[in-house]
């Protein structure tokens, strides 16, 4: 029968990537159930948002060594994924920046799996830090930041930059986010009245204006608000 192997992982694939998967038992005296194929390489099955190829088999562990392949095969399983949803913050104005914060509370508990900019053509290079509580007051303070991903030679307009590991907010938590980039013009933000304006909002979540700040770490400027999309995870 099927065995599950729960979600303990996370390969994060980007539109239009691809990633290699080994599922194997821990010992040659277990097998694996198969099917035989077409071709490696082929579609075996498909639905609107992943794809899965034939692929080969081998001995545990990577062939013992041997280097033999059985080819082709079918993988018999199921896969289970998350898709992101977007939450779209209304553009009002096209502020040049060089970082912005914002703050994401959550009405529910959420797990964010990126985030999209609004940007000039580039290509440029980014870096976004969070932190679990408001991004207020801290913006000049890097030791009050953790780094989510660096990103290099994005092109705009909109800019994809995934979570790698993706970022949960238990219900009723305030956390903070900054996006910055070294190459001048690279970021786009809306003017906003103050700071801790709610700029858009959903069922879930909240997202609140921040500040401009200025250079890395520089200290706040203006407020702003957040120009984008933030993609949440839901379960397939």
């Amino acid at each position: 029968g099927g065995v599950l192997l729960p979600y303990t992982f996370n390969i994060p694939i980007e539109a239009g990537g691809s990633r290699g998967l080994y599922v194997t038992s821990n010992t040659s005296a277990v097998s694996l159930n198969y099917s035989n194929g077409t071709q490696e390489g082929a579609l075996n099955a498909s639905d609107a948002n992943l794809e899965i190829f034939e692929g080969v088999g081998l001995e545990y562990p990577f062939t013992q060594g041997t280097g033999a392949f059985y080819t082709p095969r079918v993988w018999n399983g199921a896969l289970g994924y998350v898709t992101p949803a977007q939450l779209a913050v209304p553009s009002t104005g096209s502020d040049v920046v060089d970082g912005l914060t914002f703050d994401v509370h959550a009405l529910t508990a959420t797990r964010l799996s990126g985030l999209s900019v609004r940007t000039a053509t580039g290509p440029y290079d980014y870096s976004v830090y969070f932190r679990t509580e408001s991004a207020a007051g801290v913006e000049a303070d890097m030791n009050a930041w953790r780094l989510l991903g660096t990103y290099a030679n994005r092109t705009g307009p909109t800019v994809a930059l995934p979570f790698p590991q993706g970022i949960s907010i238990p219900a009723g938590k305030t956390f903070g986010f900054y996006v910055t980039s070294p190459d001048a013009g690279a970021l786009l933000a809306s003017p906003a009245t103050d700071a801790g304006v709610v700029g858009g909002a959903d069922a879930t979540i909240e997202v609140l204006s921040g500040t401009e700040v200025i250079g890395t770490f520089g200290g706040a400027g203006a407020p702003k608000m957040f120009d984008g999309e933030l993609l949440k995870l839901q379960c397939q």
